[in-house]
């Protein structure tokens, strides 16, 4: 896609101003929560490989269409559930779906990702942001 790549372990926090480049890694731990709402588009790592990736639904949650690879049997009937909303792609693939995506040919849905999902998922996710806030 020609995007300059910025790993976030090697500049400022993630939103603290612009993105140093058009692709951001994220690298780090704790800030996923506060970039998914900023991000124009999201890949799920640790799905390109057998690892098994990542549960999708905080980056769904905020409304953002979600790209994941193959390895998804940590989350298999998750899934399966939300299909619809997650865009799965091999690592060939990744781009061409991207550029698809950042030039404006999504399908209509997209609008409702994060609407459809709170209301899927919104008590889980509560639950879950209270657990995490009582962690930190």
């Amino acid at each position: 896609a020609g995007l300059a790549v910025a790993r976030r372990s090697g500049g400022k926090p993630a939103l603290e101003g612009k993105p140093p480049a058009g692709l951001l890694l994220l690298d780090t731990f704790g800030e996923l929560r506060e970039v998914y709402a900023a991000a124009d588009l999201v890949f799920i790592g640790g799905s390109l490989v057998e690892h098994g990736g990542h549960n999708p639904v905080e980056p769904l949650y905020a409304g953002r269409r979600v790209y994941i690879g193959p390895h998804t049997h940590k989350f298999a009937r998750m899934m399966e559930e939300l299909k619809a909303y997650v865009t799965q792609v091999d690592a060939e693939g990744l781009e061409a779906a991207w550029d698809k995506a950042l030039c404006g040919k999504l399908p209509p849905q997209e609008k409702e990702i994060g609407p459809a999902i709170r209301k899927k998922y919104g008590e889980v996710s509560a639950k879950l942001a209270k657990a995490v806030e009582w962690a930190d």
